[in-house]
């Protein structure tokens, strides 16, 4: 009689595991150089690139995506399809190429007078950078853009010609495009102007009743009392002075009657320096318990404001390239100011030319960098 055994064997599938690696770049003007885009794979966010991830072998999905103004424009291995598939059957390199898009933006302008539309020229910024007076044509990336235009007085913006009567505004550029802007000769309203002392007009911010009306220089049609506000875009370089018409205070009250004008004055600030390195002599390169530094800084503040002193405390000894930092700096306040220890600022009393006197020692070992940066930088009030 014969015996027989069943044996059952129960066969698994391996799962096999593999790099899947993403790079891209973009592609302007025949140029081609790296950009980072995001990678999706089977519809979830894995990073942007470069990026590698580990996926079992077989089918998944693949796709990325960029920013404006970037498109998509082929993967490396000639595939134009985006999202794609790809069988990973083992590790997998690919890179995706995305083409910069340039649109044209054109901005036009007339003017409104007594039932009567003729051209003038205005101030255009695009993206807060001046693009010149209209009409004009910038070459945009595609996507959107800030759009802010400006006239002299005694015109006033009344809208644009697709019916927006916002300005500034954001448009989203994805074709060639056209605007134009119209203005309205006003025979009654205020214009509001900017300048330093020198004469010259600086980015102002201008607000009335509180709301914010334009950059200087901006007409508006009011009448009657209202509160007017001038803040300068660049508080560090620019001090209030006061206004035109001799009033200090800022907001102010103002009644208007009939047309009238009026700028807000400006200080600018003038710094003679702000950074002074100060250098150990090489003939000093050697062993030292301590290393010291001293040297002067000359410069000059406006009324008011602060001098916070900073100190490149990053300096490398010895041949090992082990850090060691400044041990303490020690600063003398020019006379007419008063000095914080613990804050390491200075402030002033009197708008004059002050010298800062400054010490540094350094902690033992050979000096490898032969400099210390003693910073100064201008606080406002």
């Amino acid at each position: 009689m014969v015996k027989s055994n069943t044996i059952t064997f129960t066969v698994r599938k391996v799962v096999e595991y593999f790099n899947l690696s993403i790079d891209s770049g973009g592609i302007e003007d025949g140029i081609v150089y790296p950009i980072s885009v995001h990678v999706y794979v089977d519809d979830v966010y894995v990073g942007d690139t470069p990026v590698t991830v580990r996926v079992s072998s077989g089918l998944h999905k693949l796709q990325v995506s960029a920013e404006p103004p970037y498109v998509f424009e082929f993967w490396g291995d000639g595939v134009t399809e985006n999202p794609r598939t790809v069988n990973v059957v083992g590790d997998v390199s690919l890179t995706a190429y995305f083409r910069y898009v340039y649109f044209s933006l054109s901005v036009d302008s007339r003017g409104l007078e007594d039932g009567r539309v003729y051209p003038i020229s205005i101030h255009v910024y695009i993206d807060d950078v001046y693009a010149g007076d209209t009409p004009i044509t910038w070459k945009v990336g595609a996507g959107s853009h800030k759009i802010y235009v400006s006239a002299e007085p005694p015109y006033s913006f009344e809208f644009w010609g697709d019916g927006s009567t916002e300005n500034p505004r954001v448009v989203n550029v994805d074709r060639d495009m056209t605007l134009t802007a119209y203005f309205r000769y006003v025979y009654q309203g205020l214009t509001l102007d900017s300048c330093d002392q020198y004469g010259v007009r600086i980015p102002t911010e201008f607000y009335i009743d509180d709301k914010y009306v334009g950059d200087a220089p901006v007409t508006v049609r009011i009448t009657g009392e209202h509160k007017v506000e001038a803040r300068s875009k660049m508080p560090w370089l620019y001090q209030w002075w006061g206004w035109s018409d001799g009033v200090t205070e800022n907001p102010r009250r103002i009644s208007v009657v009939g047309y009238m004008y009026l700028a807000a004055l400006f200080s600018r600030v003038e710094v003679s320096i702000v950074k002074n390195t100060i250098s150990v002599p090489k003939s000093e390169y050697k062993s030292y318990e301590f290393v010291e530094v001293s040297g002067r800084l000359d410069f000059s503040a406006p009324l008011r404001s602060q001098a916070k002193i900073r100190v490149d405390k990053h300096v490398v000894f010895g041949s090992t390239g082990r850090d060691r930092y400044i041990d303490y700096i020690v600063v003398t306040a020019p006379a007419g100011a008063t000095y914080a220890t613990y804050s390491w600022r200075i402030a002033f009393t009197t708008p004059d030319i002050y010298t800062l006197y400054t010490e540094a020692r350094f902690a033992e070992e050979r000096v490898k960098s032969n400099s210390v940066t003693i910073m100064v930088e201008i606080i406002m009030p």
